[in-house]
């Protein structure tokens, strides 16, 4: 029994794995622009899909510290977006405008907010999971929700 509550530690230091997907809808003009404007680099220098610091930068001061509370407070996430599958699938749904990645406690819905009213003649479809069962679908145009959905299954 102390084996399971030590996983469970260790999955609470880690914090919790949301998996997100968004749907960039335009021309291919656009999806390419919204592609091009989010895309950067992780710590590392390896590609990211999406890079929350192009859509909301860390404050120069804060860039080197680990600032959970303005991360959250700005990015929804306690750290920035990190690809969800390996670089060739995630360029092959990038291509496509299908964006795919992982937060760490929290979504990235007013995040996705703001890069709607960067993009106003761009929709985009964010959904996130709440939980092990229960996913969350969001319509965003100009900056605003415009339909919303929870779905269990």
């Amino acid at each position: 029994m102390n084996e399971v509550f030590d996983n469970i530690k260790s999955i609470n230091k880690m914090g919790e794995r949301i998996r997100n997907y968004l749907e960039i809808f335009g021309n291919d003009e656009q999806i390419a622009n919204v592609c091009k404007y989010i895309a950067g680099k992780d710590e590392e220098g390896k590609a990211l899909v999406i890079d929350f610091n192009t859509i909301e930068p860390i404050p120069e001061e804060l860039k080197n510290t680990n600032d959970w509370e303005w991360a959250y407070k700005n990015w929804g996430s306690r750290r920035n977006a990190h690809n969800l599958f390996d670089d060739e699938e995630n360029l092959n749904y990038y291509k496509n405008g299908n964006i795919c990645f992982i937060t760490v406690n929290g979504n990235a819905l007013e995040l996705i907010c703001k890069l709607s009213n960067i993009f106003p003649d761009v929709g985009f479809l964010y959904h996130f999971d709440i939980d092990i069962i229960t996913t969350c679908k969001k319509i965003i145009v100009n900056g605003e929700i415009i339909a919303s959905k929870e779905m269990e299954g």
